[in-house]
């Protein structure tokens, strides 16, 4: 995926500590993906917490694209899907390749 303008503005905020920004971003939901059988997990514990949410996998599908609810608060970032509540966060350089 190329990088427009408004991305690289929005990357050279990102050391910025005081930085708040919420926008929506068009993008796959993360928690797209089938829930694998319990015995393919490493940590048992994630596979039921998983396991016992609304939507374990997001109903757009692995193909559907989501218009994703992005809040970013100095060097962190959040991401939430509208669809299933999937949340997900990181600090600067670490979950970027998400988008």
């Amino acid at each position: 995926m190329s990088k427009d303008y408004a991305d690289q503005l929005l990357m050279e905020s990102r050391n910025n500590v005081y930085h708040k920004s919420n926008y929506t971003r068009r993008m796959p939901c993360p928690n797209r993906w089938k829930l694998k059988p319990k015995h393919q997990w490493a940590d048992p514990s994630r596979y039921e917490a998983k396991a016992n949410r609304e939507f374990p996998e997001c109903p757009s599908g692995e193909t559907g694209m989501v218009d994703m609810k992005v809040n970013e608060n100095g060097i962190w970032t959040t991401i939430e899907c509208p669809i299933c509540g999937y949340i997900d966060f990181w600090a600067a350089g670490d979950g970027d390749e998400l988008f």
